[in-house]
């Protein structure tokens, strides 16, 4: 499948194309400025974009996965419209791809990312494969030296 994330750039759009890419789909996005996370997702492959006209997504797409800062004005909203693409906010994006498995979720305002670090630890680092980590949205480095 052909996936194209608008707003690619965010911490948890990037964490869904990095998954989905892993998964076999040929992911492509844009984002309004360059980050870290941008060149992290390219050099696992996935095409980025800065230009968020309209004019870098493929017509061939699948799906128009989208971040929900995004007006529903936005160029490339009205692009994936004129194309008659299935169209997807992150969370409804990332509800079908967690159906198949089981999903602890942490929400809150603080503490997230500590919280999901510290139960990735006491679950013990070899039970638990190193996608979850990609699917759950942050940068911790201590996750990352594995």
């Amino acid at each position: 499948m052909k996936i194209y994330c608008s707003g690619i750039g965010g911490i948890g759009l990037s964490a869904y194309a990095a998954m989905q890419n892993v998964n076999g789909h040929e992911v492509f996005g844009s984002d309004r400025s360059e980050s870290e996370l941008l060149d992290d997702l390219r050099s696992q492959g996935i095409s980025v974009g800065l230009n968020q006209d309209g004019t870098y997504i493929p017509e061939d797409i699948d799906l128009f996965v989208f971040t929900e800062a995004m007006p529903k004005d936005a160029p490339e909203m009205v692009r994936a419209r004129e194309l008659n693409v299935k169209m997807q906010n992150y969370f409804e994006a990332l509800g079908d791809l967690s159906r198949d498995y089981k999903v602890i979720a942490v929400c809150g305002t603080h503490g997230k990312s500590s919280t999901v670090g510290e139960s990735f630890n006491g679950c013990g680092r070899g039970s638990v494969s190193s996608g979850w980590y990609k699917a759950q949205g942050t940068r911790w480095e201590e996750l990352e030296k594995g």
